[in-house]
């Protein structure tokens, strides 16, 4: 299996960071308010991190799709 290649560790980092952040968040208000609709942004934020970290080589068509559709 192909391997993706981050070549800006700053970017691969700030990335993390920012998606552990959101996952957070989402977590936090989820637990405040349960409901179905807001475990959505959890587990795609969770797929994400998986092939982020993982280094798949579908990472960049996750991070396209997520930052297009889900923004």
């Amino acid at each position: 299996m192909k391997k993706a290649v981050f070549t800006n560790q700053l970017f691969f980092n700030l990335l993390t960071g920012f998606i552990i952040l959101l996952l957070g968040y989402n977590g936090f208000v989820f637990a405040i308010a349960p409901s179905i609709y807001g475990m959505v942004p959890i587990f795609i934020e969770i797929v994400l991190l998986v092939l982020i970290l993982t280094k798949s080589q579908y990472v960049k068509t996750g991070i396209i799709i997520w930052a297009s559709v889900l923004s």
